[in-house]
């Protein structure tokens, strides 16, 4: 997701529709956030996602991944996907 800025991001939400089984759910995601636009160069957040609710994720960037940690899945579902910022007061990212 390209929040279209670089943001100090708070907490990141994942829902689903609770008629999806558990089988296809986001078990053993992660959540990913910070500039590059290639998801495995950016840092984790440092949760592992399981179902849906919310997760901290004090880290800032531009782009935010939810991605299976294990290539070995074949898909998973994410209905809905919220990112709560800190308005940005310094731009590159780093106080002097």
């Amino acid at each position: 997701m390209d929040l279209g800025a670089v943001y100090h991001v708070n907490t990141i939400g994942v829902f689903n529709r609770e008629i999806v089984t558990k089988e296809i759910l986001m078990i053993g995601s992660e959540l990913r956030l910070g500039n590059s636009t290639t998801p495995t160069e950016n840092p984790g957040c440092g949760v592992s996602v399981d179902d849906s609710g919310f997760y901290d994720c004090d880290l800032w960037g531009r782009y935010a991944t939810l991605r299976r940690a294990s290539l070995l899945d074949d898909f998973f579902v994410a209905d809905e996907i919220g990112v709560w910022t800190q308005k940005n007061i310094c731009p590159l990212g780093v106080a002097s």
